[in-house]
């Protein structure tokens, strides 16, 4: 029912994960963004309010990176839908 910031640098432990306050509602519109442009910090943004801060666990600037984007049921519930318009990605 929140939302879940994770970061991973692909070693051999789980990474870090931050569960938010910030709960999701059925029926709404969410801008997710992440920001990696920092060498040693990852920022996670829900509608335009800073969720979480990473500074570990955080890829090096060679890692590739990729995108995962799940609706996972903690609560075992009614169905879930995820449906994304659009994934940007803006490099230097």
């Amino acid at each position: 029912a929140f939302w879940r910031a994770v970061t991973n640098d692909g070693g051999a432990d789980t990474g870090t994960e931050t569960v938010s306050t910030s709960a999701i509602a059925a029926s709404t519109r969410y801008v997710l963004t992440i920001d990696a442009t920092s060498s040693s910090s990852i920022t996670f943004y829900v509608n335009g309010t800073l969720i979480a801060t990473h500074a570990t666990n955080v890829p090096t600037a060679t890692t590739a990176l990729g995108c995962t984007c799940l609706a996972r049921d903690t609560a075992g519930g009614a169905d879930k839908l995820l449906s994304i318009s659009s994934i940007c990605y803006e490099t230097n």
